[in-house]
Order: C-alpha cells, then sequence, then structure tokens
C-alpha cells in the first residue's frame, strides 16, 4: 500500500470530515462519539491556525465539544481521560503567543 499524503498534509480531509461530523450531530444530537470527533478536528484545526483570534473562537468551540462528551458519557473511561487532557491543552493552546 503506497500512501500518497505526508504526514501534517490533510488535502482537504479537515473540511471534509467537518462536514460528515456536522452533520452526524444533527442526525444524532444524543451520541457522545459525534461531539469527541467533532471536538477533535475543531482541535486540530485550531493548532493549525495561525490567526489568534480564529484560534481562540476554535480552541472555545472545541472546549465546548468535549465538555459536551464528558457530560454525556456514562463513565469515566479513557476518552473521557483523553477530553479532560485535551480540554486543558486547549487552554494552554489559546493563551500562547
Amino acid at each position: 500500500m503506497e500512501h500518497l499524503r505526508s504526514s501534517g498534509d490533510d488535502r482537504g480531509a479537515r473540511e471534509r470530515n467537518r462536514r460528515i461530523l456536522t452533520k452526524a450531530l444533527l442526525e444524532e444530537p444524543d451520541n457522545p462519539r459525534n461531539h469527541f470527533y467533532f471536538a477533535g478536528e475543531t482541535m486540530a484545526e485550531a493548532e493549525k491556525t495561525e490567526d489568534m483570534d480564529v484560534k481562540r473562537e476554535l480552541c472555545n468551540a472545541a472546549i465546548f465539544e468535549y465538555q459536551k462528551f464528558k457530560q454525556m458519557s456514562k463513565d469515566a473511561n479513557d476518552d473521557f481521560f483523553i477530553a479532560q487532557v485535551r480540554i486543558s491543552e486547549l487552554y494552554r493552546m489559546m493563551n500562547e503567543n
């Protein structure tokens, strides 16, 4: 198998994923996985963004979705822990200059 995409090169995958996940959130708003994945895609976009105003907006959106995931999760599993760690990373990301 040959991978044609280099690491870090998304070729529109982020936009495609966010479109798919937005649709999934509309169709299944009570599915915590949709919130977890949407938060991850939003966080990845924030990491690539240079504009601090846009970065903060994306970080806040990702934090909201991770918190929603945690509220909807029935127990504190590995993804619950990952969500909490990523929330702290997002707060750190917003305060970098």
